[in-house]
Formats: C-alpha cells, structure tokens, sequence
C-alpha cells in the first residue's frame, strides 16, 4: 500500500516525517515523502522516495517583508497587503504540487502547515491523518493545552485542548496583532519553558515512531478492499 506524507516548512519540520517514513517502510509500506525542495538530497540520503513542494513560502521568510511579519515591526493588516500578492500564486503552485504528490496513494498523512491535504484527499477519496509533531492538535487526557496556563488538573487536561481548539479559530479570525503578542509573551514566558522542557522530557521516552505507525495501521485496517489495493 502506498502512503503519501505532506510537509512544509523547515528541517524541524522534515526530520520527524523521515523519522514517521522510516517506521512505515519497516511495517510494509510504500511511502513518498513530499517536503520542499531544498530537503531532496536530506531525504532521498534515507533511502526515502522523494517528492518536491515549492520553496516558495521559505524562500518569502527570507525577504524584507517575510522577516518584517515574523518580527511584528509592521502591523498585521500592512505585512497581509504586501504579502498577498505573493502568497496567492504560491498557494497555486503549492496545491498543484500536493496534488501532483497524492495521486495513487491510498492516504495522505500530513503537517497543518501542507495545506490544503484534508481537501485533496476529499477529492480523491482517501483518508488524511494528521502528525502534528507538537502537542495540542490532539485533545488528550496526558497533559494540559501547553499553550494554555494550567497545571494538571486530571480530567480537566482534555477540556483546555477543546477550549484551545474552539477558540483559536476565532482568535487568528479576527487578525489581532494583539493576540499575537499575547502569544509570543506566553512562549517567551520562563515558566512555559520549564512546562515544555518537562513535557519534552515525557515525549522522549516514549516510541513516537512506533506508537504513530500503530495509529496509522488501525486507520487503514479499516479501509474498503478497493483503496487497500491502490498502488
């Protein structure tokens, strides 16, 4: 069975999925890996069938006005204008290359930042699992939303991912440069870098290769006979 894996950005970005790409071949699978381009020769050095999304959205961080949204030195709505000239055909050319990458796989495993990949796989019938390599995508009972200030409150560490969820859409809705310093204040803070250095902690002891494969396969047990057999 032949699994596509969807990611973009930049070597931290890329290293988990080779990591996620590796586990799956051992399991049996077929797998192309489709990060940017400038990763081929990383990639293609694991034995990893590679395929290429454009350099675009990396190559824009490092011009002026890409250094200029990361640093807030301008506001929102100006870095939005200067910017979307440029983001729309690159949006274009990114589809374009996702879907170009999908095609006669039975799945699309995929980072929120490869957008577009939930849709793709609509369109062409096939599940789409997301591997966040960070927690908070997932509600779970282990631990509290790490971007919420809580502390372990049992039953109530599920409740503040939903809460995140539920009102993290409405927040990057409103476009409020606000939020967004509230957000780099929060990451910056000393006391989320010890919650993240002891959630690290927990994470590294775990197999996240091997529990992530597991996952996978009991999603694709349950495919119909007729996507198990796409090649």
């Amino acid at each position: 069975m032949r699994l596509a894996i969807h990611t973009l950005g930049t070597r931290g970005d890329v290293q988990p999925y080779v990591a996620l790409t590796r586990g799956l071949q051992e399991a049996g699978y077929e797998v192309i890996l489709a990060p940017a381009a400038r990763f081929e020769t990383f990639v293609t050095a694991q034995d990893i069938s590679f395929w290429p999304l454009p350099d675009d959205f990396l190559d824009l961080m490092d011009t002026l006005a890409g250094r200029a949204a990361l640093s807030r030195r301008n506001t929102l709505t100006w870095t939005l204008r200067r910017l979307v000239r440029e983001v729309r055909p690159m949006m274009r050319r990114l589809l374009n290359a996702q879907w170009a990458a999908a095609q006669g796989a039975a799945a699309i495993i995929y980072h929120p930042k490869a957008l577009g990949s939930v849709h793709l796989a609509e369109r062409l019938d096939i599940p789409a699992f997301l591997a966040f390599i960070l927690p908070g995508m997932t509600p779970t009972r282990a631990f509290p939303n790490p971007m919420l200030p809580f502390a372990n409150h049992g039953l109530f560490d599920r409740l503040s991912h939903e809460l995140f969820l539920r009102y993290a859409n409405g927040l990057y809705r409103n476009q409020s440069i606000g939020v967004t310093v509230a957000i780099m204040s929060a990451v910056n803070d000393p006391e989320m870098h010890r919650r993240a250095t002891e959630l690290g902690a927990r994470i590294r002891e775990e197999d996240g290769v091997g529990r992530a494969v597991e996952l996978i396969n009991r999603g694709l047990v349950r495919l119909p006979v007729s996507a198990k057999s796409r090649s």
